[in-house]
């Protein structure tokens, strides 16, 4: 595994030259682009954009495919020398959920690093090149977890400060971490008291979510979120009018019915591509329903793009920041049997 700082723009054209010399056929990027300033970026763009190849020196480069995930994007490039008239194909595994100066979240990088590993892991073998920014950092981080796992693998154990030691023997200042601010992202909420409406709103308002999806106990709590009689609800500043409203009751008892998760999964998704808006999942605990529902719609999300999912680590996506939530064994089989049921109703070839 080779490790270096992301190209600039001089010297894209050696970048890709050291990929086609060295036989690379990942490339592992572990920085975004960033605005630092006026058309200036953290790092270049280097690679190919959509139909249009780019040409540096002897190699023709073009996107054949793009896939976008919520943590990270995967690109697969052709790679073409116009002397030899040989081809290549490189994959490019784009984090974008570890900004610059900034811990990642642990299972978002796990989730990473195990697609990276899992990935067209039947191409021709060939060199893993991994890059951040200053090629120290972040790259340092990867490196360290990606041999930690096979050494972790093999012998049962790891020693880290030693690895880390051993890669700055070879790089000074590997794994270089300076003060990580924490962040925190807000991904669902309890049900607004009445006192709470007007945050709620607020929330809602600055997280640009146009999608409120809702588990309710009584049809009555409705009314702190949205008007279920009036037609204009006003709460503080905001005033909201429905311009339309489709009534659907279901009965949910404990949990919701798998054809009733399934439709909400289906109606969420299309606001989402409609909008391309934040979702807010509301319970009346924070916690009930909302990590069902949350991990089966990210679990059908995963099968689209990947064709598997791993329900496990969605799971644990959630639970970092919200430990009570799917608590019990009946929401973890409520999960595969309602991605189950959705694959089926669409005739949809899984593998989980």
């Amino acid at each position: 595994m080779m490790n270096i700082l992301g190209p600039l723009w001089n010297t894209i054209p050696d970048f890709w030259t050291m990929i086609w010399q060295n036989n690379i056929r990942k490339i592992i990027m572990l920085i975004n682009l960033v605005k630092t300033g006026m058309l200036r970026y953290a790092t270049c763009f280097y690679w190919p954009d959509g139909e249009m190849p780019r040409e540096f020196g002897n190699l023709i480069l073009t996107l054949q495919s793009e896939k976008e995930r919520p943590d990270y994007v995967s690109r697969q490039i052709s790679i073409e020398d116009k002397m030899t008239k040989e081809k290549r194909t490189v994959y490019q595994y784009h984090f974008t959920a570890w900004p610059d100066n900034i811990l990642p979240d642990p299972i978002y990088l796990a989730l990473f690093h195990k697609h990276v590993m899992t990935d067209h892991s039947d191409v021709e073998k060939g060199k893993i090149l991994v890059h951040c920014k200053a090629g120290i950092g972040l790259t340092g981080m990867y490196i360290g977890l990606d041999a930690l796992y096979e050494e972790g693998c093999v012998t049962g154990c790891v020693d880290i400060v030693k690895f880390v030691k051993k890669m700055r023997q070879s790089r000074k200042n590997m794994v270089h971490i300076p003060s990580y601010p924490k962040f925190v992202q807000y991904l669902t909420t309890q049900l607004p008291l009445p006192d709470t409406k007007i945050d709620f709103r607020n929330m809602v308002w600055n997280r640009h979510s146009s999608t409120i999806v809702m588990f309710i106990n009584e049809p009555t709590e409705a009314e702190l979120v949205y008007a279920a009689k009036d037609h204009t609800f006003s709460c503080g500043y905001f005033t909201m009018k429905i311009t339309r409203r489709e009534n659907e009751e279901y009965d949910i008892t404990d949990y919701p019915k798998l054809s009733v998760l399934c439709k909400l999964m289906n109606m969420k998704s299309t606001r989402v591509s409609m909008s391309h808006n934040a979702v807010t999942v509301v319970s009346c605990d924070g916690a009930k329903n909302y990590g069902l529902f949350c991990t089966f719609s990210n679990a059908v999300f995963s099968m689209t793009i990947d064709d598997n999912a791993d329900i496990y680590l969605l799971t644990r996506l959630i639970q970092l920041r919200r430990p009570e939530v799917l608590a019990h064994f009946e929401e973890y089989r409520l999960c595969y049997e309602a991605l189950n049921f959705y694959l089926e109703s669409l005739n949809v070839k899984n593998n989980v």
